[in-house]
């Protein structure tokens, strides 16, 4: 009886430690980043063929978990005036990793091209929740 109760009394203070340990490791995890833009397209079909393939080259080659989540489709108006422009939005693994993407060389040298085809671009970051 006694070897049971010492049995049960280890898993329970085992479970504890473990739970305890799995907390600390999760609040060590940052949150995810989610960057918005927008951007006022002067030649769609260029955009769309020569510019988008190489930008999201750039931004999957700096951060795997980069992830299309909104790229140019239809946009509703839920309050106040609806953007004029065409509308993005990816997820990174966090903000460092999407400042890094936008900060890369790879990144600028497909933008500087992509001049041609927008004139103006506007992007920011937001923090997600864990």
């Amino acid at each position: 009886m006694k070897t049971y109760r010492t049995i049960a009394l280890s898993m329970f203070v085992g479970s504890i430690f473990g739970a305890g340990a799995i907390r600390c490791l999760h609040a060590q995890s940052k949150p995810p980043a989610y960057v918005i833009g927008q951007i006022e397209v002067t030649n769609q079909e260029a955009y769309k063929t020569e510019y988008a393939p190489l930008v999201l080259k750039a931004l999957s080659a700096a951060d795997p978990g980069y992830k299309v989540l909104a790229r140019g489709g239809r946009t509703v108006s839920i309050d106040g005036e609806p953007p004029a422009s065409r509308i993005v939005l990816y997820a990174f693994t966090d903000m460092d990793h999407a400042v890094a993407a936008y900060n890369s060389l790879e990144y600028k040298a497909a933008r500087s091209f992509g001049e041609k085809y927008a004139n103006k671009f506007r992007f920011f970051a937001v923090e997600g929740v864990q």
